[in-house]
């Protein structure tokens, strides 16, 4: 394995808000063209965190030659949501990265989200939000994260009965709104987003500990991963029997670092890393279950266009513009 030497770029503002100017930290592998870059969310319940919890993290990605950048995005507060800001924050991270491709050699139609708790939900979001000219989302690592935070709401409603509910204060509405926190939840949109759009195809990691009693894994990370296994994506798990939460990025409670080298990230982060690198040493637009472009496959143009979809002009015969071949 190549390891590059890594220029780190601290405090680069990435965007504004109504409030503020939004940073973020840039890791850049040093010596190579064509860039392959993740985008990194910190958790902490769409209320705080900061883009230090992922420094390690930053590091070993640029190590490896994937240039990292690890944002702060808006929180919420009870007279501030943050929805759906915070996903704009989102976009405007993967924006910056295009706009700096040139600049710093990146490869914008490879680009990822990692994220773990809030982060991850919000890395899942931003995939399915709608798909992007300029770039593509390639894959996505989330961490014990939250998928239907209508459910986790419920959830911590009962169990932190004396502090403000933190799903409430994020939409700004009362839970019985179901129709809002589902439209604000993975795993009530990923059927439609797939439906919608036939060139989402992201390679998925999911991670969770078998006994985190924050974000429990059984009404979270286990039943949203059956439901993507369903679908056409590729998916991957890891469950690890005897861990919680706040494990795999820096512990925002306590400020304590999260090593890569100790328990459960020694476990963990092999996986993580060869699952980021593998996805992105693959042909770009080529999906896990073809050999040739995805995109120009017989049953891609069969099964998934209508006859009034615009795209079907494009993809809908053989001998499309990128003659078959994955790029």
């Amino acid at each position: 394995m190549v390891t590059h030497e890594v220029k780190i770029l601290k405090n680069m503002v990435y965007t504004k808000t109504d409030r503020e100017y939004l940073t973020a930290d840039v890791f850049l592998p040093e010596n190579k063209r064509g860039v392959p870059c993740m985008v990194l969310l910190h958790g902490g319940g769409w209320k705080f965190g900061n883009a230090d919890a992922y420094n390690e993290w930053g590091i070993a990605l640029a190590q490896r030659g994937v240039c990292a950048m690890s944002i702060n995005y808006r929180v919420s507060t009870v007279d501030y949501p943050g929805w759906p800001g915070c996903l704009d924050d989102v976009e405007a991270a993967t924006s910056f990265l295009v706009s700096h491709a040139h600049e710093w050699d990146l490869d914008p139609y490879s680009i990822g989200f990692m994220g773990d708790s809030s982060g991850a939900h919000l890395g899942f979001m931003a995939t399915l939000r709608h798909e992007y000219a300029s770039h593509k989302i390639r894959l996505i690592v989330g961490a014990y994260g939250v998928y239907d935070v209508g459910a986790w709401g419920e959830y911590a409603g009962k169990k932190w009965t004396r502090q403000p509910n933190v799903v409430v204060n994020l939409l700004g509405k009362p839970l019985q709104d179901r129709k809002s926190f589902e439209e604000a939840s993975p795993y009530y949109l990923i059927d439609r987003a797939l439906e919608d759009n036939p060139l989402l195809n992201p390679e998925i990691l999911l991670l969770w500990g078998e006994q985190d009693n924050f974000v429990p894994c059984a009404s979270q990370s286990a039943p949203f991963a059956e439901k993507l296994k369903k679908t056409r994506l590729h998916v991957e798990t890891m469950a690890l029997p005897d861990a919680a939460h706040l494990w795999f990025p820096r512990d925002i409670t306590s400020c304590e670092i999260n090593e890569l080298d100790k328990y459960p990230l020694s476990v963990v982060a092999p996986k993580v890393l060869d699952f980021i690198t593998g996805v992105f040493a693959k042909p770009r637009f080529t999906h896990p279950n073809y050999t040739g472009g995805y995109e120009n496959s017989a049953a891609f143009r069969k099964t998934r266009f209508k006859d009034s979809d615009p795209l079907k002009a494009v993809y809908g015969y053989v001998g499309s513009p990128s003659k078959g071949n994955a790029v």
